[in-house]
Parts: C-alpha cells; structure tokens; sequence
C-alpha cells in the first residue's frame, strides 16, 4: 500500500520538469545529406536553419528553408572560419563570428539572411553573441592574449557602447556562448577555473546590474559549450563534456 501510495505521489502530484517536458515526443530530421555541413543556427520562428559549408579549405554560408527544402548562398566560399552563428530575434540579420586566414582575432559581422552586405559590429570576440531580450543590446565574451583576463561585454546591437560587466583574471576564464536570460536581468555564460591541478568548468549567472557571478550547481565539468535559455526562463540547456 505503501509503495502505491508513492508511485501515485510520483507520477500525478509532483510538479512537472519544464525542461524534460519542452522535449517530450522530440523528432528528429536531417537538413543537409552532403556531409560538409560546418556552424549552424535556427531563426527564432523555426522557419529557417542558416548553416555553413565547409569545401576544398574554404567555407560559405548558407540558408535553408524548412519547409521547401530550398537553399541560398548569401556568403560566397573564403578562406575563412565560422566560430559561431546567431539569428536576430526578429529573423532579419544573422550574426555570425568569424575568423580569416591571416587574421589573430574573430569578428562578428551582420548579414541581412537572404544575403548582402557584411557590416562589421565588433572586433576580437570569444564565440558566439547573445541578444538581450529587447533585442537592443548583444554581449560577448572577449579575451584578452597580452594579460591572460576575459570579459563579458554588453554592447548596442550596432556595435556601439561596449561596457564591460565582468572580468576573470588569468587561470580562469569565461567560456564562448552566453545567453542572455529571457526576464533580461542575468546572463548564463560558462566559467573555466584552475582546480586540483587541471581546468574545470561550471555554468553560472552574470548580473547586469552589479556584474556578481554566481555559479550554477555543484559538477565541475571539462568545459561547458554554448549555453541557451528555455523560453519561460525556468531552465538552461547547455552543452557540458566530462572531464
């Protein structure tokens, strides 16, 4: 009697995880069958995926719709690496972080999503961007080479005004890819630090107002990727390997 009394206490009384649930019945589909697929983002209305073709030592970028299963070219083949790539909240522009043959920093540039031309936004970036929720303001994470510290920076969306919010010194460091919460008032980015004799890393929150960081669970992982909001705020997702 007892133990029916906890499955039913289980299975109907405990309040349900947003996060599993937000992958309940998840499909699985493949966009692209040429095996030279490289960075990749979705627009926010799931109606397109922009991604990047990686040939003969060059890539280009490219936009697929979903639905139709057609694709566009919008950045011809260079020599080139794609860090990151990040649609506006809007689907208009795309975002991407990227890298020359000769060049010792990443720069993020803006693209119109059926192709035009680059506008430069900021120069030696870490990864990806992330949008505030007003879609008026981006942040990044920036290293610095000369002195070992990495920052998290909030800029407009244009580039302008960069602050920075918060800064690591050296044997430590922010991971690429914060994502800036839904409510606007924290962003989630990944944090490395030097423990027991190897680098470690855990999740954790940046606040906008005073710059504290406040680390997220207990597991020290190998690193921790590119991290994303549910869209209700109540959960992260994020990509963490073991040590």
């Amino acid at each position: 009697m007892l133990a029916g009394i906890a499955f039913f206490a289980n299975k109907f009384l405990r309040p349900k995880s947003t996060a599993a649930s937000a992958f309940t019945g998840m499909k699985i589909e493949k966009l692209t069958d040429t095996g030279k697929a490289g960075s990749v983002a979705i627009s926010p209305d799931g109606k397109m995926v922009v991604h990047v073709v990686e040939e003969a030592g060059q890539e280009s970028l490219w936009v697929r719709n979903i639905a139709t299963g057609s694709s566009v070219q919008i950045i011809p083949p260079a020599e080139v690496f794609y860090m990151a790539l990040t649609v506006t909240p809007d689907g208009s522009n795309i975002y991407v972080t990227r890298v020359g043959k000769d060049e010792l920093w990443a720069t993020v540039y803006s693209v119109p999503v059926f192709g035009g031309e680059l506008k430069k936004i900021a120069e030696n970036v870490t990864g990806a961007i992330t949008f505030s929720p007003s879609a008026q303001q981006i942040a990044f994470v920036r290293y610095q080479r000369d002195n070992g510290e990495s920052y998290l920076i909030i800029a407009n969306a244009d580039g302008t005004n960069e602050r920075t919010i918060a800064t690591i010194k050296p044997e430590s460091g922010f991971q690429p890819g914060p994502a800036w919460s839904p409510n606007g008032r924290v962003i989630a980015v990944g944090v490395s630090v030097y423990d027991s004799g190897s680098y470690r890393a855990y999740p954790a929150t940046v606040s906008i107002e005073d710059g504290a960081i406040k680390e997220l669970g207990t597991t020290r992982w190998g690193a921790v990727s590119r991290l994303g909001w549910l869209a209700d705020g109540s959960a992260l997702v994020a990509a963490c390997s073991e040590p």
